[in-house]
């Protein structure tokens, strides 16, 4: 689960609860282990509780002490770091299922910030409620060890991009990934589906300028790859953008998706 400081969770639309249920949670964390019915109704009544949070809320704040735990049920969110010098970079994308244990809001507080990209419908936990979880269904305690596994595998091949493939293979790469855990929690992404991810949000993960990013842009939609209206990017041949980057899911650590 995400780790909340309790003044961040102020900042959630308390009135508006979210729709959204805890099934991307509960099929993300089936990749990790074979969850059965009593598991899954466990989960649901952990993350029972909804709310809604709109775009660019800032869900944890660097430096800030964790109360409890998040879950993402819908929407998309990152991790941040800012520099004194105000430049943010994102270090990771929450999808809809997306877990972070709060225990990482220890120590001296978050290394992090974690901030809303759309629309989000967010789970809160507290921490003895994800202990006792832990405690009482070990499939449940074996599927949140691997999500974090499974993030930090994720982190690693974010390095790998960054170091090694051009900015345009960066972009394909990253497009892939969001598609592929996107379906593995229960999402489907067909053709033509927009995700909400905007130049600036890909400026400060890719690492690099709106002039590359933009020419990069065009570059993928002049090879029929993808779209790009209203600031969100759109997927129009999956198969061919997975061949130009030669994407493999295997550092995902998720089951068969198809």
């Amino acid at each position: 689960m995400i780790g909340v400081d309790p003044g961040a969770t102020r900042k959630l639309a308390s009135a508006a609860l979210g729709v959204a249920t805890p099934d991307a949670v509960v099929a993300k964390l089936g990749h990790g282990a074979d969850l059965d019915h009593a598991e899954a109704a466990a989960l649901f009544a952990a993350l029972g509780r909804s709310e809604r949070a709109a775009p660019r809320t800032r869900l944890v704040e660097a430096g800030g002490r964790s109360c409890g735990g998040l879950a993402l049920l819908d929407g998309f969110a990152c991790r941040y770091r800012q520099t004194q010098a105000g430049r943010r970079q994102i270090t990771a994308l929450l999808l809809p299922g997306d877990l972070h244990d709060p225990q990482a809001g220890l120590a001296n507080g978050a290394d992090h910030g974690v901030m809303t990209l759309s629309y989000c419908t967010i789970a809160s936990v507290p921490a003895e409620t994800l202990e006792r979880l832990k405690a009482d269904h070990p499939r449940i305690r074996q599927a949140l060890t691997w999500a974090m596994l499974a993030e930090v595998s994720t982190a690693r091949e974010w390095i790998v991009s960054l170091a090694t493939r051009s900015a345009a293979q960066r972009l394909a790469h990253l497009l892939c990934e969001v598609s592929a855990r996107l379906r593995a929690a229960g999402h489907a992404v067909e053709a033509g589906r927009r995700l909400p991810l905007c130049r600036e949000d890909l400026v400060d993960t890719l690492g690099v300028s709106p002039v590359l990013l933009n020419r990069i842009v065009a570059e993928l939609a002049a090879a029929g790859l993808i779209a790009c209206h209203d600031r969100a990017l759109t997927i129009l041949d999956h198969p061919r953008l997975q061949a130009f980057v030669a994407f493999d899911p295997a550092y995902l650590h998720l089951r068969c998706i198809g």
